[in-house]
């Protein structure tokens, strides 16, 4: 059954089901991060709150109908990858060599939670390079793990990012 459309140039990069009834997707467009979520019968897409048009989600995991958890990053994320990639992505969703000059903005690693009856972004600790977060394992509402890296995925300065959700925050 197909999906609300997201945009061109939409990717659904995770999901993760919790029953029959209840699953989750995420992922990036050209309009920034979005959410789907399946009832059982069709596939919606979910409120999230605003992070930006460089914003995108890479993983998404739940530990109950009222604890689903979603990362990725916020500020020039397509951008950087694109530029990484060597190609930057036009409106029509075709791939040209990236200009030389001029920098996206940092991107900093995100965090939404979905609490059962809505998303909402979680404050979490930010390195002081910026970084992103690309998977996430949600073993319960007081156990669950983000990783990704500092700096942007595939910079030679990166360093491993790993967060611990206790309970009650990310450290």
């Amino acid at each position: 059954m197909p999906s609300p459309s997201p945009g061109h140039g939409a990717i659904l990069n995770r999901v993760d089901v919790i029953s029959a009834r209840d699953a989750w997707a995420a992922g990036s467009s050209g309009l920034g991060m979005f959410i789907l979520h399946w009832n059982g019968t069709a596939w919606r897409r979910a409120r999230t709150p605003a992070a930006g048009s460089g914003a995108g989600l890479i993983g998404i995991s739940g530990a109950s109908p009222r604890s689903v958890w979603a990362v990725g990053a916020t500020g020039g994320l397509l951008a950087v990858g694109a530029r990484q990639a060597g190609f930057a992505a036009s409106a029509a969703s075709t791939a040209r060599p990236a200009p030389a000059a001029g920098a996206a903005p940092a991107a900093e690693p995100l965090i939404l939670h979905w609490n059962g009856a809505a998303w909402r972004r979680i404050s979490i600790p930010v390195p002081a390079d910026g970084g992103m977060l690309i998977g996430l394992y949600a073993a319960s509402g007081r156990n669950a793990w983000a990783v990704g890296c500092t700096k942007t995925f595939g910079n030679i300065n990166a360093k491993p990012l790993v967060l611990h959700w206790n309970g009650t925050a990310w450290n």
